[in-house]
């Protein structure tokens, strides 16, 4: 699909780079209080 003349790209490659960051900062910061949880239930 073409970007059209009136789009920034290097603004959506930011976006996207972004999206990927959070993505993996929930998915390591977020299991981590999970699992600490359930070892310290046991």
């Amino acid at each position: 699909m073409p970007v059209s003349h009136s789009r920034i790209s290097w603004v959506d490659y930011a976006k996207g780079i972004c999206i990927v960051l959070v993505v993996m900062m929930h998915s390591t910061l977020g299991g981590g209080k999970r699992r600490r949880r359930a070892v310290l239930a046991a």
